[in-house]
């Protein structure tokens, strides 16, 4: 049994809001709560079990919805083999019907891994389905900063950034299958061009985090990007790195902003909370930066994230268990 929460929100009287929509209500400064999902659910239309498993996906969410939550996160992977307009429809229906605001990040599985269709086609259809507004999906309305508003990065609108409780959150579109980078050791050209929007669109999440004081920042990406591999004793990659560039960057900025730091990640569906993450000149651990992994297929879970402004290391992270289990 988790332990009695603070109260989470504080909803201005003249919004007129009910607290599952409306006006985006703003968190006192006491312990907040988000919500992170990803790599579900994986049941493909013949699949033995598939409505066993969408129970338990159906589980997870109800779970989430009457969880008291500033936010929800789904880190990507909202399918398996299934990329069809339909399923993006689906999913889109899902997490408009959830109470509290919802940021997804695509995941490899909705377009770099989609067999028999052109990847970069159903990349542009998930930005048509998903990212349409200037504010998150489900309830409440919360707004959100898109990099497509800079022109360089105009395509770029799944990169959003978001500000809670004197906290800076941001998304990147970071994907597994090695980002999309592929294994030759020149990138294909879509990696290029996106790699340059992420490593901008960080530079730009940790400016903001410094310009307004953040107590903060928290980084939602689908791939993990192997962070071990930084550490000083860890063997070369056996292929070019999609995700090397960028946790350098991490790295970097990281160090140089000082405060507490959370990257959260899906992809490979294990729970897990650590700090693998190394300094890229020194090779000394950076203690101000806490990786958190999500559940995923086939446990069917999520993650709780704690925001405490009143801790010195700000972010807590807990499993939220759902009361069914798929298989796949």
């Amino acid at each position: 049994m988790r332990p009695k929460l603070l109260p989470l929100l504080v909803i201005c009287a003249a919004c007129g809001a009910s607290p599952g929509r409306g006006a985006w209500p703003t968190p006192a400064d006491v312990p907040f709560r988000v919500a992170v999902l990803g790599d579900m659910p994986y049941a493909a239309p013949d699949e033995p079990g598939r409505e066993e498993v969408l129970a338990a996906y159906r589980a997870v969410l109800d779970t989430i919805a009457r969880e008291r939550v500033a936010f929800v996160v789904h880190v990507g992977d909202i399918t398996h083999t299934t990329c069809t307009d339909s399923l993006y429809r689906q999913r889109a229906r899902e997490f408009a019907a959830m109470p509290h605001p919802l940021v997804y990040t695509f995941g490899d599985n909705e377009w770099t891994d989609c067999a028999g269709h052109d990847p970069l086609e159903r990349l542009e259809r998930l930005r048509e389905v998903f990212t349409s507004g200037e504010a998150a999906l489900g309830g409440r309305g919360m707004p959100l900063a898109r990099q497509s508003a800079d022109a360089r990065f105009a395509k770029f609108r799944e990169n959003a950034r978001w500000s809670v409780g004197g906290v800076t959150f941001l998304t990147l579109h970071v994907v597994g299958s090695n980002n999309n980078r592929g294994d030759q050791a020149s990138p294909s050209a879509e990696f290029v061009e996106r790699q340059a929007a992420n490593l901008a669109w960080l530079r730009d999440g940790f400016g903001a985090a410094r310009r307004d004081r953040s107590r903060g920042i928290a980084v939602f990406m689908q791939a993990n990007p192997e962070l071990e591999r930084t550490r000083p004793a860890a063997r070369a990659p056996s292929r070019p790195s999609g995700y090397a560039e960028l946790t350098r960057e991490l790295g970097r900025l990281a160090r140089e902003f000082g405060g507490p730091v959370a990257l959260v990640h899906g992809d490979t569906h294990f729970f897990r909370v650590d700090q693998p993450l190394v300094d890229p000149d020194s090779g000394e651990r950076l203690t101000n930066v806490t990786r958190a992994e999500t559940f995923g297929s086939p446990d069917l879970h999520a993650l709780l994230m704690t925001v405490d402004t009143r801790s010195p290391n700000l972010f807590r992270f807990e499993p939220l268990h759902a009361p069914r289990t798929g298989r796949r």
